[in-house]
C-alpha cells in the first residue's frame, strides 16, 4: 500500500541495538530523500529495560511523533505487549517469530520474520537488528545500496564486523524479497521522492554544539549529565579543530564557574547541563548577572524534581531558568521549537550574552536532544555581535566598567588591556567595580542592569527566527507556547482549520526578556487561547496569565512523552464545541 505518511515504533530490549536500528533506518529514509521524525525513550539503568523507538517517515515536512502507529516492529515480546495496542485498524506488525509469540489477530497485518534465527544461520547472533533493518528497508521499498551506505557510515568504525553487519543486512532484505512480497502479502511503501536535495541528517543536541561552535564559542566546560552529555562529547570532539577549549570537570558548580572565567578572559564561553545542574548553578548564574558577564547555558530539560526520570522528556525548568536565583538580576531565556531551530537559537543566545553581557539559558529536552531530522544546510556564516570594548578615550583616563549608560550596556575590557584594569565583584560594585553598600549606588546599579532588559526587549524582536506564526488572522482559537511542542500544535492547527475552525499557532522563542507586546496581539486576536505545556503546573500559562491579563486553556502531559497533534486537536474542537454552544 503506497502512503505518504508512516508512524513506525521499534520495540525492545536495552542492549539489543533497538536505538542504532531505529538511528539507521530513519538516516536510510532521509537520505533517501524524505523528511523524518524520531522519538525514543530508554531506561536509566545501563543496560536491561525496556526501549522504545519512533520514526515519522513522510514525504512532506512533519513536526511531531504522530498519532496512530501504522508499523510496529517488535523484536521481543514485550515489544509487542506493550505497544500494538496503539496500532491503528489494518496497521502492520513486523516481528521476530523466533522469539515474539503473536495470538490471533484479525485487526492487522502480521509479517513474521525470524531475524534472530536468520541472525545465528551466520552464527552473528548480535547482527539480528540488522535482519530487522534489511527487512525494513524492503518492506518500505527503500533503496538497498542507500541502506547498505549508512550502514557502513555508522557501523564502519568496527572493521572486523563490518562484513557480518552487511550480510545481515542483506539476509533480511532477501527474506522479504524470496518469502513475503512473492506469497500475496500486502507490502507497504512510500511514493517516490528525489534524494538530491542537500540537507544535513543529526538530533537536536549535535544541532545545539554546532550553532554553539557557528556562534563562535571558544571555551567549554562541562559534566557529563542525562541527556545533555552528547552536547560535551560533539564539542570536545569539534571546538579544538577550529582553536577552542573544552575541558570536562568535577561537577556542575565547577563548569559554570570556569565558563564564566573563560568570558571574563575574554572568550565566548558555555556549559550545558540539565535540571539538577541548573540548580547547581543557581549562585555563580546570580554572579554573573551582578558582575555583567556574558555566559551561555543550555539546560536540556528532563522529568524532575531531583533524579526524577533522567530519561524522559518535559518542560518543568520554566521557572527554574527564569526565576532560579536568590535576589534580582537580568537573565535572558531562548528555548528552540526544533532541531533547525536549535542551531539558530544558540547563535541568538551567543549573541545575547555579549551584545548585554547577561547570562544566558537556552532550554531543549530529552525529546528534542535526540530527535533526528533532516534539515536544510545551514549557513557558512551567520551574524556575531560581539561584546561593547572600551575604546583609547575610555582607557586614557581611569576606567569605569560599570559606567551608567542610556541603554545600560558598558564597555567591558579584557584582563591584560592597558587600562582596562577593574574588579569583577560577586558584591554590589560602583561604577569602578568597587564593593559597595551604599543605598543611593544601589538603585543606580540595579537600574542600569534593568536598562539592559529594556534595551534587548526592543532590540530583539528584530532579531531573526524569534518568532513562528502560522493559520488564520483572526482566530477562533489561538494556540500559544513554547519550545518543542510547536510542531504537534502547528499539525494540530493544520487539521482544526481541514475541518473549517478558524485557528492559528504563535510561539516565541525568546521567553526572557518576555516579548509582551507581540503576544498581546496575538492573544487579543483571538477568541481563546489555548496552552499546551509538558509539566504540571502550567508554567507558561501562568506566565501569559501574568503577564498579559489572560485565561488560557491548557492541555498538558507530564507522563515523559511528547504530544501527539492529536492530542491538542483534541481539545481545539472541545473548545470549538464550547464556543458553538454558547453561540447557539
Amino acid at each position: 500500500m503506497a502512503v505518504d505518511d508512516l508512524v513506525i515504533r521499534i520495540g525492545g530490549e536495552s542492549g539489543e541495538g533497538i536505538v542504532t536500528t531505529g538511528e539507521i533506518l530513519s538516516r536510510i529514509a532521509a537520505f533517501s530523500g524524505y523528511e523524518i521524525f524520531t522519538f525514543r525513550t530508554y531506561p536509566a539503568e545501563i543496560l536491561g529495560g525496556h526501549v522504545m523507538y519512533q520514526m515519522r517517515v513522510s514525504t512532506h515536512p512533519v513536526g511531531s511523533r504522530g498519532d496512530a502507529l501504522d508499523i510496529l516492529l517488535a523484536m521481543n515480546q514485550e515489544g509487542y505487549d506493550r505497544h500494538h495496542g496503539e496500532l491503528r485498524k489494518g496497521g502492520i506488525v513486523v516481528f521476530d517469530e523466533s522469539v515474539v509469540q503473536i495470538p490471533e489477530d484479525n485487526d492487522h497485518v502480521l509479517y513474521a520474520i525470524p531475524f534472530t534465527d536468520l541472525a545465528k544461520s551466520i552464527k552473528f547472533l548480535r547482527g539480528k537488528n540488522l535482519v530487522a533493518i534489511g527487512a525494513m528497508t524492503r518492506l518500505m521499498q527503500l533503496p538497498f545500496d542507500r541502506a547498505q551506505e549508512i550502514v557502513k557510515r555508522r557501523l564502519g568504525k568496527k572493521v572486523e564486523l563490518l562484513e557480518n553487519n552487511l550480510k545481515s543486512l542483506e539476509l533480511g532484505y532477501k527474506y522479504v524479497e524470496e518469502h513475503m512480497l512473492t506469497t500475496g502479502s500486502e507490502e507497504f511503501e512510500l511514493p517516490e521522492v528525489s534524494p538530491e536535495r542537500d540537507r544535513l541528517i543529526l538530533n537536536g543536541n549535535e544541532a545545539a554544539g554546532m550553532g554553539a561552535i557557528a556562534g563562535g564559542l571558544q571555551f567549554y566546560s562541562g559534566y557529563p549529565i542525562t541527556p545533555a552529555s552528547s552536547v560535551m562529547e560533539f564539542i570536545a570532539a569539534h571546538l579544538p579543530k577550529i582553536g577552542g577549549y573544552m575541558v570536562q570537570v568535577e561537577d556542575e558548580i565547577a563548569a559554570i564557574n570556569m565558563a564564566i572565567g573563560g568570558s571574563f578572559a575574554g572568550a565566548r564561553s558555555m556549559t550545558a547541563t540539565s535540571g539538577p545542574g541548573v540548580s547547581l548553578m543557581a549562585e555563580a548564574l546570580g554572579m554573573a548577572s551582578m558582575a555583567e558577564i556574558p555566559v551561555v547555558v543550555l539546560d536540556v530539560q528532563r522529568v524532575g524534581p531531583s533524579t526524577g526520570m533522567p530519561t524522559k522528556t518535559d518542560q518543568g525548568d520554566l521557572n527554574l531558568a527564569l526565576y532560579g536565583s536568590h535576589g534580582e538580576g537580568p537573565r535572558f531565556v531562548f528555548a528552540p521549537i526544533n532541531v533547525e531551530d536549535t542551531f539558530y537559537q544558540m547563535v541568538n543566545a551567543f549573541n545575547a550574552a555579549e551584545r548585554y553581557q547577561v547570562p544566558v539559558l537556552v532550554l531543549t529536552d530529552q525529546g528534542l536532544s535526540a530527535q533526528v531530522e533532516a534539515v536544510d544546510v545551514f549557513p557558512e556564516k551567520v551574524e556575531i555581535l560581539d561584546r561593547v570594548r572600551p575604546d583609547l578615550e575610555h582607557l586614557e583616563g581611569r576606567y569605569y566598567r560599570y559606567q551608567v549608560t542610556e541603554s545600560g550596556i558598558s564597555p567591558m575590557s579584557v584582563p591584560g588591556q592597558k587600562g582596562g584594569q577593574y574588579t569583577a565583584e560577586s558584591l554590589e560594585h560602583k561604577i569602578t567595580g568597587a564593593p559597595s553598600h551604599e543605598a543611593d549606588n544601589r538603585i543606580v546599579q540595579v537600574n542600569k542592569r534593568f536598562r539592559k532588559v529594556e534595551t534587548a526587549r526592543k532590540e530583539m524582536v528584530e532579531w531573526p527566527r524569534i518568532f513562528v506564526r502560522y493559520g488564520d488572522e483572526n482566530p477562533e482559537i489561538g494556540v500559544m507556547g513554547w519550545g518543542t511542542t510547536y510542531g504537534a500544535a502547528k499539525e494540530a492547527v493544520e487539521r482544526a482549520r481541514a475541518k473549517g475552525i478558524k485557528a492559528a499557532v504563535f510561539y516565541t522563542k525568546l521567553l526572557s526578556p518576555l516579548p509582551v507586546q507581540q503576544l498581546k496581539e496575538f492573544a487579543d486576536s483571538a477568541q481563546v487561547i489555548l496552552v499546551p505545556e509538558l509539566n504540571y503546573t502550567g508554567q507558561y500559562a501562568s506566565l501569559l496569565r501574568s503577564e498579559l491579563g489572560i485565561k488560557p486553556e491548557i492541555v498538558h502531559r507530564y507522563d515523559g512523552l511528547t504530544f501527539t497533534a492529536g492530542e491538542i486537536f483534541a481539545k481545539i474542537e472541545e473548545i470549538h464545541a464550547g464556543l458553538t454552544g454558547a453561540k447557539a
